[in-house]
């Protein structure tokens, strides 16, 4: 799992969120897109909630769906973001 959120840290969509990885902040982020869906449905993402999910899912396949699944997502929004710039500006997940 660490590693499937380290390396969904390096997304596209992370070079324009506007604001810097200093302290680990898109790796935060990615681990807590990769928590609301393994979840399936709204959930907390809190640091204990996401340590829980690093815990239960040490062995975490990154060819899984879920891990396709919030790839797609991550594209999508970095895709959104270029056709109409400036519209998601503020926007935090």
């Amino acid at each position: 799992m660490r590693g499937f959120v380290r390396e969904l840290s390096k997304h596209p969509f992370f070079e324009k969120v506007g604001f810097a990885n200093s302290r680990f902040n898109h790796d935060l982020v990615a681990a807590q897109c990769v928590c609301l869906e393994l979840a399936g449905k709204p959930t907390n993402i809190k640091n204990a909630d996401l340590n829980k999910m690093y815990e239960n899912n040490k062995e975490f396949d990154d060819k899984s769906a879920e891990a396709k699944s919030v790839v797609r997502v991550l594209k999508i929004i970095t895709i959104f973001s270029e056709k109409t710039p400036g519209s998601w500006k503020g926007f935090i997940i």
